[in-house]
């Protein structure tokens, strides 16, 4: 089968991580293109030996006219196509009105975030594409504009490089809590910090992620010298590969909240961390909390509570048992439900189906 993914939002996240573990292994076994604009997604789609077509990046009119004529062109050479964005399913309603109704039956578009703009033009021009999301958080929303989804979760992959030992020089004794997330307003991450000056095991946060915010940058490192913390955080800029962060850490933390955007529609630090099974915690809202079932493989904590998560992350630290528990049942919950050859089968039958309803 040949498949298009349409991947051109200008930004580079979760969504663009889960498409290229998508890619890559449905290209075992089909070919696969996937129109790009982000920089970094390009080459990590590269290093995996995807087709790969960039965007233009002329003129805002003559681009988004260029890669429309691209984009139509490829739809009537491929079988299926998945758009993975706001803007790769705009682009796909724009064409609606140019390309065969076949066309459009034959493909799937994946809601990932809860800013979707344009939803009632994109939901109506779109009316018989398969609409999915990863998480029943993202179902409810989509639900407002009378469209029935499937949910359909992100996958992970258990393959990853070994532990490197340059990573960091503070002795690896010392517990690390780990919390990879982008430096935004939504992704709360003043509450963590709070919460790690009421911890009493000696212990170090890592946040690692890019600066998408600078005022909010200088707000969270204020608190952290308020606090007398600098000693015990650290600030690590983004790298498409944390692998070895994952292994050196001793739990993962998601402090995302419901506001300025948030929170979050799935969760894939979650499922990343049990692929390394590592114990989990994260505030009650948005796809974490459809995710994790409390006290079995993770821990759930009241919205912005600073005390709660400090508990939380206390009596992980403390105790090893439970610690390891939670940690090995998110293993098994993840190889049983979000492995990535799971997912890509289910996502490869329902492109297989609808191609062979509508030839």
């Amino acid at each position: 089968m040949n498949i298009l993914f349409l991947s051109n939002a200008s930004g580079y996240g979760g969504s663009e991580r889960t498409l290229e573990i998508l890619a890559k292994h449905m290209a075992k076994k089909n070919k696969v293109t996937v129109f790009v604009q982000n920089e970094i997604h390009r080459d990590k789609l590269n290093e995996s030996g995807i087709c790969v077509i960039e965007a233009d990046k002329g003129w805002i009119v003559k681009k988004i006219i260029k890669d429309l004529y691209l984009i139509y062109d490829e739809i009537m050479r491929n079988d299926g196509v998945i758009a993975n964005t706001n803007k790769a399913a705009m682009y796909l309603a724009i064409l609606s009105f140019f390309l065969p109704k076949r066309k459009i039956k034959k493909s799937i578009v994946f809601v990932r975030d809860f800013q979707w703009k344009y939803c009632h033009f994109i939901f109506w021009a779109l009316s018989n594409s398969i609409i999915c999301v990863a998480s029943p958080a993202v179902k409810e929303y989509v639900n407002k504009y009378k469209v029935r989804p499937l949910v359909i979760p992100n996958p992970i992959e258990f393959k990853y490089k070994a532990l490197s030992l340059d990573v960091g020089k503070e002795d690896m004794s010392t517990p690390i809590i780990l919390c990879p997330a982008m430096i935004s307003r939504w992704k709360g991450l003043e509450y963590l910090i709070r919460s790690l000056a009421l911890i009493e095991t000696d212990c170090q946060l890592y946040i690692i992620g890019k600066i998408v915010d600078e005022e909010y940058y200088s707000f969270i490192k204020d608190e952290v010298v308020l606090l007398k913390l600098s000693e015990r955080v650290r600030f690590v800029d983004f790298t498409s590969d944390i692998s070895n962060y994952y292994k050196m850490s001793t739990v993962i933390v998601n402090t995302s909240i419901s506001d300025y955007g948030g929170p979050e529609t799935f969760g894939r630090t979650i499922i990343e961390g049990w692929s390394f099974k590592k114990p989990v915690v994260s505030f009650d809202c948005g796809g974490p909390k459809y995710l994790i079932q409390n006290n079995v493989d993770g821990v759930l904590v009241k919205e912005k509570s600073v005390f709660d998560l400090a508990c939380a992350l206390q009596k992980i630290l403390h105790d090893r048992n439970y610690s390891n528990m939670l940690g090995m049942n998110g293993y098994n919950k993840a190889l049983q439900k979000y492995n990535v050859d799971i997912i890509t089968k289910t996502i490869l039958k329902e492109l297989y189906e609808t191609a062979v309803r509508n030839k």
